[in-house]
């Protein structure tokens, strides 16, 4: 089984990245929106937005809320995605 490694890194207050050497498994929650250029498997729910960049990859259900309001929450992808 691998190794779970997790290294989140904040961004300024509203922001969180996740790095490329970085690979979370089971659900990621986010006061603000979340940078992805790394991997991550499960459900992920941000108050703002949710970007996928170039070498980031995605197993599972993210949810970005409307201007911050959680119950507002949608999901926009629902299976495995990935970038690059």
């Amino acid at each position: 089984m691998p190794l779970l490694v997790v290294a989140v890194t904040p961004i300024a207050a509203t922001i969180t990245a996740i790095q490329e050497s970085c690979a979370i498994v089971g659900k990621t929650t986010a006061e603000g929106g979340i940078y992805i250029n790394g991997s991550v498997t499960g459900k992920i729910i941000a108050q703002k937005t949710v970007v996928l960049q170039k070498q980031g990859h995605v197993d599972g259900k993210i949810y970005a809320a409307a201007h911050g309001d959680r119950r507002q929450a949608k999901r926009i992808i629902s299976q495995s995605r990935s970038r690059g």
